[in-house]
């Protein structure tokens, strides 16, 4: 009996071992490609997507300006409350070039949404000669960066501006090469590698970029029935009937007979 009490004191004591190596194995594992995803990435831009105003995005085929819309102050409380009421349910952003058109929120908010919560990563310096055709152009070239596909500007609330230039793809596509706020000034420039979205982001159609309404669901109505207006004679009470000339209801009046019953 003693040598079975033994027995099982030893395998509870290596059980507990081995749990104890197991967990420390499994937080190993858990926590490696947490620091691996982080590791060199840092954030694209250091502002919030509200504080963006306005807009701008130059391609090659397209130059488009969009602008955050809202009611002035007039410094009347009542005709600014009864201004905002009358722009709900209307788009926040409108196109101002080429056309002046309501613009989508939609695709204004998943470009703002990349650009504020962004990351930049695996970058590297390009020196910076300054010269149109020298050695920095060339090796800009070699990134797409010389002839960009799309550079948008962004103007925030307290009128600071910041510029993100795309150019070519990596050898596997799951990045797009970058520049951002470029100082000519500056001996080097950084190039890195932003999220692949930011591509057709900022390569919609002017088509996607303007506002469509949304036609009313007539489904909803059908089948229903017409629906009873107010004074309609169907919601009289069924303890009188309504003169179709004073709109009143006539009670039933009782009689009492002879008897008083």
């Amino acid at each position: 009996m003693k040598i079975q009490r033994n027995t099982l004191v030893l395998a509870l004591v290596a059980f507990g071992l081995a749990s104890g190596i197991y967990i420390q194995q499994r937080l190993a594992v858990t926590d490696s490609p947490s620091e691996v995803r982080t590791e060199g990435a840092k954030p694209l831009f250091d502002f919030d997507e509200a504080d963006v105003t306005q807009f701008t995005i130059n391609r090659p085929d397209l130059s488009l300006s969009l602008e955050k819309q809202g009611p002035a102050s007039t410094g009347d409380a009542v005709a600014d409350l009864e201004a905002e009421t009358a722009a709900l349910g209307q788009p926040d952003w409108a196109i101002t070039e080429p056309e002046q058109i309501p613009a989508s929120d939609g695709a204004v908010a998943f470009l703002l949404n990349l650009l504020a919560t962004g990351d930049r990563r695996d970058s590297f310096p390009i020196p910076n000669d300054g010269q149109p055709e020298g050695p920095t152009q060339q090796r800009l070239a070699e990134f797409g960066l010389d002839e960009p596909q799309a550079q948008v500007e962004v103007t925030l609330a307290d009128g600071t501006t910041h510029q993100l230039v795309l150019g070519d793809s990596n050898f596997d596509n799951s990045g797009i090469y970058a520049v951002q706020d470029v100082d000519p000034s500056r001996e080097e420039i950084e190039v890195f590698l932003v999220n692949s979205s930011l591509e057709p982001a900022m390569l919609r159609s002017l088509e996607e970029w303007r506002y469509t309404a949304e036609l009313p669901d007539e489904s909803d109505d059908a089948g229903t029935g017409a629906a009873t207006e107010p004074g309609d004679p169907s919601e009289a009470d069924d303890s009188g009937e309504l003169d179709p000339l004073s709109g009143e209801v006539e009670l039933p009046i009782q009689v009492e007979g002879a008897d008083g019953e």
